[in-house]
């Protein structure tokens, strides 16, 4: 039943994305936080309240699961507290720029109410993490029964209250005059610099969460192991949190800032988010960090996060994808499906479509490097020099990639950049060509780290295996059965059949 509940969940918080990704956030001049925001607000909420409808029908039909069913509820709804909490600040921050106005308007004084009630929802789930669980535990089902009836009306309570909000209008904005504004959510940035591009930082509610929740994920998977005693390799922790900081840099500098601008700088951050950032992330193996840190299920034969993990790696989708065959051609035809077609013009008009290629880039690249150098375990495993033959193939590739865009004579997404208007630097043609040069130089950087980190693996695996040898060796001693006597032996009675054969004397021993 939780494993259905879930697919529901996940079922329901799809349904209800469009209106918050589509509606008149999407045309908010600070649409960045906006989309984001309001979406991710919507998607904690979902599993919040309809956890507490899961639990409540455990409590009904199936008590003798309720203490695991409670214990999994709690900290979900810690996770959905926090992001409803972090969101809802961003959302209000959004709309009203000026404090003063949560107190002169009733669009504020709503979203006073809305966070008086969000505070007593925060307060009754410290009462169910401190009191109730310790008494569903011990078989008290009352104790659970009037905490979720009192929880449930403050949250009734609370989404009522978010119905109304949402059919409020916020205060009136100045009219957006600037088009570019309007698009990219920001005005238009000054001539590029090297400075600038180190300087003019933006905030981006997508990126900052999405780099703060891989970052806190490891580190307190990294936590668990060290308060349980086991170690942990320094190099992987260094490598994630390299890729981390590549992300950071591509996505909320500069770099950011002038991607939606100039193809050149949307060429840089694709490639460095699609065959840098993935190097680091994959040799900083997440997943065997997490099969390690996660504990078993509570219940035999049920799933946790653990158990899904391990149905995911063992999965068809997995062993098909994985497949260096087909991560290949996923990794090299995609790049030109999104170039060579109308596709990414489209994506660019839409900020949540820019978001979703950035993690088209990095999945795919993921993908592709977990089957040449990840840590990670796999359905498949190349031989070292099968990796190294899929490296010189595929990288031919994205360098031809380069050098069409080097030589074309018309841009890409000509309605996109030709909206934007820019009043500054190179051509569209000649910041295209720009481009297909840095996806032509940019390649020569993950092949060079790519072989040593094919080099340095090949090295330590024939060093485990020496080792172990060595081992075996030392075992078959100690055990009075050396195997290299028995070799020798060998090869004494073989050379003696040898000699019978000739009819030759026989040497002695």
């Amino acid at each position: 039943p939780l494993s259905l509940a879930a697919q529901g969940g996940h079922a329901a918080i799809i349904r209800l994305l469009p209106p918050p990704l589509t509606g008149h956030s999407e045309s908010s001049p600070n649409h960045t936080v906006a989309v984001i925001g309001l979406a991710l607000h919507v998607a904690a909420v979902v599993p919040w309240v309809g956890g507490l409808v899961v639990v409540g029908w455990h409590a009904l039909r199936r008590k003798d699961r309720l203490g695991v069913a409670t214990a999994r509820f709690s900290r979900l709804a810690l996770w959905c507290f926090v992001t409803v909490g972090a969101t809802g600040v961003a959302n209000a921050v959004s709309r009203l720029p000026n404090p003063a106005e949560l107190l002169t308007t009733g669009y504020g004084r709503l979203i006073l109410v809305k966070f008086a009630a969000f505070c007593v929802l925060g307060w009754a789930g410290w009462l169910h993490r401190s009191r109730t669980l310790p008494a569903v535990a011990k078989g008290r089902m009352r104790a659970f029964a009037r905490l979720a009836t009192v929880e449930a009306a403050i949250m009734a309570a609370a989404v009522g209250v978010a119905v109304a909000l949402s059919r409020t209008a916020p205060p009136a904005e100045e009219a957006v005059e600037d088009d570019v504004r309007a698009l990219l959510g920001y005005d238009m940035p000054p001539p590029i610099t090297p400075g600038r591009l180190a300087s003019l930082w933006q905030f981006d509610l997508f990126w900052v969460a999405f780099v703060a929740v891989l970052g806190g994920c490891y580190a307190g998977a990294l936590l668990r192991l060290r308060r349980r005693g086991d170690a942990w390799p320094i190099g992987r922790t260094v490598a994630w949190f390299c890729g981390l900081v590549t992300i950071v840099v591509v996505t909320l500098s500069g770099v950011g800032r002038y991607a939606p601008v100039l193809f050149s700088v949307h060429m840089a951050q694709h490639m460095t988010l699609s065959m840098l950032t993935p190097i680091f992330m994959v040799l900083g193996a997440p997943v065997t960090l997490a099969l390690r840190a996660l504990r078993p299920a509570a219940v035999k034969g049920d799933r946790g996060v653990r158990e899904w993990l391990t149905l995911a790696l063992h999965s068809r989708v997995a062993r098909i994808v994985a497949h260096p065959l087909v991560a290949t051609v996923i990794f090299v035809a995609s790049t030109y499906a999104l170039y060579f077609t109308g596709l990414f013009g489209t994506l660019m008009r839409s900020h949540l479509g820019h978001i979703g290629m950035s993690l088209h880039f990095l999945a795919v690249g993921a993908l592709f490097f977990w089957v040449l150098i990840g840590v990670d375990p796999a359905p498949r495993r190349l031989p070292y020099v099968g990796r190294l033959l899929v490296l010189f193939v595929t990288m031919p590739f994205h360098a031809f990639f380069g050098i069409a865009l080097m030589n074309a004579g018309e841009p890409i997404a000509p309605d996109w950049y030709n909206a934007l208007r820019r009043p500054w630097g190179a051509s569209l043609v000649s910041d295209l060509n720009t481009g297909g040069a840095i996806a032509w130089a940019f390649g020569e950087i993950p092949v060079f780290i790519v072989l040593l980190a094919i080099v340095f693996q090949w090295f330590a695996e024939d060093q485990r295996l020496a080792r172990r040898g060595d081992r075996s060796a030392d075992r078959a001693r100690a055990a009075g059965t050396d195997d290299t006597e028995l070799a020798e032996y060998n090869a004494y009675l073989a050379e003696l059949d040898k000699l019978d054969k000739k009819g030759s004397a026989r040497p002695g021993p």
